[in-house]
């Protein structure tokens, strides 16, 4: 079995085939729960990107055009 800290791709794919064929025992449950975390925050950390590079004009609401605009600079 591979360690995560030696090659964590050929850990993933040998974690990936445990999950697949139910040898739960053998997983590397703290690792893999790590992982998880860590796509969720990558997801999080892209979503907000592209929200900060949309045109201030797409933000939607009545405001005026002033109020938007003064929103767009903070």
């Amino acid at each position: 079995m591979t360690s995560y800290d030696q090659d964590v791709i050929a850990w993933a794919r040998e974690q990936a085939a445990l999950l697949r064929t139910g040898r739960f025992e053998e997983i590397d449950v703290g690792h893999i729960a790590d992982e998880i975390e860590d796509v969720a925050r990558a997801e999080v950390r892209d979503m907000a990107r592209r929200m900060r590079a949309l045109p201030c004009g797409f933000s939607g609401g009545s405001t005026s055009r002033s109020s938007a605009r003064r929103a767009c600079v903070r």
